[in-house]
Formats: structure tokens, C-alpha cells, sequence
């Protein structure tokens, strides 16, 4: 209690000089964090399909309608779901899908609607950021067709219900729909046509959702309940941009090539291997990573120099101050425990500060420009720098003080 008391004071006594390595200290918290979250970010996208990625199988775009050229039985009002791809296709184990369904709102047609609808696995997978309420439960947990909505200049807000109308030519389905949540406005789904610049990778599965952009909402549903909603109608829920196509380990690649050829006629508009996928996913994430790996490492540095150099000084400061406590009765490693406890001060403030200035960064446009993430990668991050800077400022008080005598500190000219 004595050392924790002397700290305090000590830190009194030059509380300018403190404040300014404790702002120091705020501004690579903040550094790090923004640094680890934008790699974070990053690899949010690619995590939740990371296994199926790594496996044997196809990545396809498929538009809105089948080739009518491939089967006799497909026309202008039919295109492709999971069941029919998986009978054309030799071996093909499994497909993770967006649909689009043909539907339009019963309270009033003329208001018009994208809408995209995935699997329980899929939705189970992921999850977009939403604005409000929550997301879709699967099809064994949904006691309603639940409905996740854009933000909408139609009125419809959380817990409403949505008047539907789903086509299957000739006849059509009725049903409501329940709102329960509100997509954020530029929330990654998955489903959409997003542009591609250079090579194809993880990224392309999804598409950032802007009404203003779109002009129109988009709903999102959980395919599998829609199938069970009437099974006398079979509503019709189509294959609709990004779609994968998994095959079972060991099968040829032979095989899925061959497949890959016949997908063209099914309404796929691109297709590539996962294989292929997968190489440009691991170069996209290295290539990011090198991106911001010279600022962490330029901000390490920083901090090493500027921690030992503020440690030297401070330490140089106080040496006749040690020399005064070690008469009273201190040894002189309870001088090095002091100069630890002030620097721990110093980093408990500066924590402190940065969750303060983040908390009010929410509520200022900031927030838009600048993203930090809360995840464990983050606050690993944080509390490395915050290590960081405590072995590196114990570094010049422990050669300071241990090559130094009491006599030789009060004979000497400071």
C-alpha cells in the first residue's frame, strides 16, 4: 500500500509529463484497434463459410431464369431449385443457396420488392448486421414466416405483418409475413450481384444491400419454411446469384469439371472451382494483411522508442527521490516496483480513456469513417500494446537504477 501511495504521489508531482504518455499510449490503443479490426472485417466474410470454401465443389452466379434450352419442361416461368440441379449434376452432395422467390405484396402490388430466401444452413451460418430486432430462425425453430426487411419508405417496421402473395403459375399462395428485424442500411447479404474487381474470391458471395441505391426493400426468408408452407403449391423459390455446389471428399475433379460445363445451360452466369476459390480467398487475406502490417510494425516501434525514452527520462527525474526512499528503509528493487505501479496508473487511464473516447466517437459521425469491432482479437491486441508498453518502460529504470549507488546518485550532478 506504501509503494501504490508513493506511486500516486509521484505521478502527482509531474502530472503534465504523464498525461502526455498516457494520450501517447491512448493514440496506439486506438491505432492498434482500428488495425486489428479492418483485418477483422475482413475475415468476418470469410470465417462462416470457411469449411464448405475449403472443400471440393463449384461457385456459381446464377440468374433469374434457366436456359429453357436444357429440358423441354423448363419456360420463361421456371427456374432452377436445389432439388432439379442436384438430379443434373453426376455426384453433386450438396447446395448452399440464394433463391429469389416471385411474389409481390398483396396490400399493394405496386409497391415493389427484392426479396432472396436461404437454407437453414446458410442461415445458420451467417448472420447480417442488423439495425434493430433480430434474425431469421431456422425452419425447425420458426413458428411464423419470419421476415428480415431493409429500411423501407413502405411503413414497415419491427413486428409488423407483411401481406404476401407467392406465384407458382398457375395459381398463387397467400400468407403473412412477421418483421423481425431490420436490415443495417449497407449490411453484407449474401444474394446480389455485387461488381468484381480483379479476381473472384469470398467477397463475391455476398452484396452490401443501400435502399437509396436499390431503390426498392429487399426481404429475406428461410427457404426451407417457405417450402413447407404449402406443399400443395410448391411454391417456387429459384436459384439466384451465389450459389455453391459441394461435392463429397475424394470425388474426382474430372467429374466436377464436367459438371461445371453443364451448369451454363441451368442458368449459371460464372462458375469456378472452390480449389480456385479458395487460392484467391488465402491471397486476398495475405494481400490485406501485408497491407497493414508496415503500420502495426512502424507502431510498434514507436512505442519501444517512445516508452523507453519517456521511462530514461522519468526515471532520471526521480533518482534522487529513490536515493530518499531507499534511506527510509526501501530496498532498492521497491524503487523499480514504484516506477512498475506508475506505469500500470498510466495504462489504467489511458484504457480508461480510449473506451471513453470510443463510446463517444458512436454518437459523431466518426463512427462512419472509422470501424473498431469488439471481438477478442481486439482486445488481444489491446492488451499486447498495453504489455508491450509496461515491459519496455521497466527496461531503462531497471539498468538506471541497478548500475547505480545511493552515493553515487547524491555525489553526482543530475
Amino acid at each position: 500500500m506504501i509503494l501504490l501511495k508513493t506511486a500516486i504521489n509521484a505521478l502527482k508531482d509531474n502530472i503534465i509529463a504523464n498525461l502526455l504518455t498516457a494520450i501517447q499510449l491512448v493514440a496506439s490503443l486506438f491505432i492498434t484497434a482500428v488495425m486489428i479490426s479492418s483485418i477483422m472485417i475482413r475475415y468476418e466474410y470469410y470465417k462462416p463459410l470457411k469449411d464448405v470454401f475449403q472443400s471440393n465443389g463449384i461457385f456459381c452466379k446464377f440468374t433469374m431464369m434457366a436456359n429453357d434450352t436444357y429440358t423441354e419442361e423448363m419456360n420463361i416461368n421456371h427456374f432452377i431449385q436445389n432439388e432439379e440441379i442436384l438430379q443434373h449434376l453426376s455426384g453433386a452432395e450438396e447446395v448452399i443457396s440464394c433463391n429469389s422467390i416471385m411474389l409481390y405484396l398483396t396490400d399493394d402490388p405496386d409497391q415493389l420488392v427484392n426479396n432472396y430466401s436461404y437454407d437453414d444452413q446458410l442461415i445458420e451460418r451467417y448472420q447480417p448486421e442488423l439495425e434493430e430486432g433480430r434474425w431469421l430462425n431456422t425452419s425447425a425453430y420458426a413458428d411464423e414466416l419470419e421476415v428480415v426487411i431493409s429500411e423501407n419508405c413502405y411503413g414497415y417496421d419491427l413486428g409488423d405483418s407483411i401481406p404476401l402473395s407467392f406465384f407458382d403459375f398457375p395459381d398463387s399462395t397467400l400468407a403473412e409475413g412477421r418483421v423481425v428485424g431490420i436490415l443495417k442500411d449497407g449490411a453484407k447479404i449474401p444474394g446480389g450481384f455485387s461488381a468484381s474487381t480483379g479476381a473472384y474470391n469470398y467477397n463475391q458471395f455476398y452484396c452490401p444491400y443501400y435502399c437509396d441505391i436499390e431503390e426498392i426493400p429487399v426481404l429475406l426468408f428461410s427457404s426451407d419454411y417457405i417450402a413447407n408452407l404449402d406443399a400443395a403449391h410448391n411454391i417456387h423459390q429459384g436459384l439466384y446469384s451465389s450459389v455453391i455446389i459441394t461435392y463429397p471428399d475424394g470425388t474426382d475433379v474430372s467429374v466436377i469439371q464436367e459438371d461445371q460445363k453443364k451448369l451454363r445451360a441451368l442458368g449459371c452466369s460464372f462458375s469456378m472451382l472452390l480449389k480456385e476459390l479458395e487460392i484467391n480467398n488465402q491471397n486476398y487475406l495475405l494481400e490485406q494483411f501485408y497491407q497493414l502490417f508496415p503500420i502495426i510494425a512502424v507502431l510498434v516501434i514507436l512505442i519501444i522508442v517512445s516508452s523507453v525514452s519517456s521511462s530514461a527520462l522519468a526515471t532520471k527525474r526521480r533518482l534522487k527521490q529513490y536515493t530518499i526512499f531507499y534511506m527510509l528503509g526501501l530496498q532498492w528493487k521497491h524503487c523499480v516496483y514504484i516506477n512498475l505501479l506508475q506505469s500500470v496508473l498510466i495504462a489504467a487511464v489511458s484504457l480508461w480513456l480510449f473506451i471513453i473516447s470510443i463510446v463517444a466517437a458512436q454518437n459523431t459521425d466518426i463512427q462512419g469513417h472509422i470501424t473498431i469491432i469488439n471481438c477478442g482479437e481486439v482486445w488481444l491486441g489491446l492488451i499486447g500494446i498495453t504489455v508491450l508498453y509496461l515491459m519496455i518502460s521497466m527496461i531503462m529504470p531497471i539498468i538506471i537504477i541497478g548500475k547505480s549507488t545511493p552515493k553515487q546518485i547524491l555525489t553526482t550532478k543530475i
